[in-house]
């Protein structure tokens, strides 16, 4: 027995690839709230109460009060205020720049959107607004 092959149906051409629209990139509008809350509320906190903490005990350095380590009551809680505050200034920069790449991408996006407006007479139009 043999196989004999016929011929099935023609099949259209594939279609050329059109331009997919970009998926919407981040915000950043998150980056940069959590970049102000670290900034005012674990930044600013921390190296406050560092330069304000009291010295517990007296020691004869010459630059000012010290613990018994040789170093000033609130030096850790300075450290991390600083470091905290590099790290709330990072988020806000990274924030800031995807935001400014989502609002480019947003200028060059084309919408189509209800609109109402008011004529001279005073009554109400409906209507859609296509801008691209």
């Amino acid at each position: 027995m043999a196989l004999v092959e016929t011929p099935g149906p023609k099949l259209a051409p594939p279609l050329p690839p059109t331009a997919v629209p970009s998926a919407e990139p981040r915000s950043g509008v998150g980056l940069m709230i959590a970049g102000g809350v670290v900034m005012a509320f674990v930044a600013a906190p921390a190296i406050g109460v560092g330069a304000a903490a009291p010295s517990s005990g007296q020691c004869w350095s010459v630059g000012g009060s010290c613990d018994e380590n040789g170093e000033r009551p609130g030096s850790g809680l300075i450290t991390l205020g600083v470091l905290a505050a590099l790290a709330g200034a990072g988020l806000l920069v990274g924030g800031g720049v995807r935001y400014s790449q989502w609002r480019r991408w947003k200028a060059n996006q084309q919408t189509f959107s209800p609109r109402l407006g008011r004529t001279a007479l005073g009554t109400g139009t409906l209507g859609l607004t296509l801008r691209f």
